[in-house]
């Protein structure tokens, strides 16, 4: 849930595998590592960064040619129906669909 007025973020979680995720890890510890400013110290953190920023680009990269393979199949138009669906559905409002509250908030109908 996001406040009014701001920009809803996209966590991307099939983005976050195994790999990815390890990655980050190292970039976070040698992050605490930084506390001290040592060159070593600072040329490991670097080292982690370009390391987790290579396994995000691949795992996007994969992900997006498994996207883009789906479109080019013969199926392909079944597909962006389902995705353009799921995107309606994730939109929807969820009280819309289980009840009406009146002036009190209490509800004039009973959840499905």
């Amino acid at each position: 849930m996001t406040k009014p007025g701001r920009r809803k973020l996209d966590k991307q979680t099939w983005l976050w595998t195994d790999h990815v995720r390890d990655k980050f890890c190292e970039k976070k510890q040698y992050h605490a590592f930084l506390i001290e400013k040592t060159v070593d110290n600072c040329q490991r953190y670097q080292k982690a960064k370009k390391e987790a920023k290579k396994a995000v680009a691949s795992e996007k990269a994969a992900h997006y040619a498994d996207l883009n393979r789906k479109h080019e199949s013969r199926d392909s138009e079944r597909y962006i129906y389902r995705l353009a669906k799921t995107c309606n559905c994730q939109t929807e409002d969820i009280e819309k669909l289980f009840g009406i509250n009146d002036e009190n908030s209490h509800f004039l109908t009973d959840r499905r």
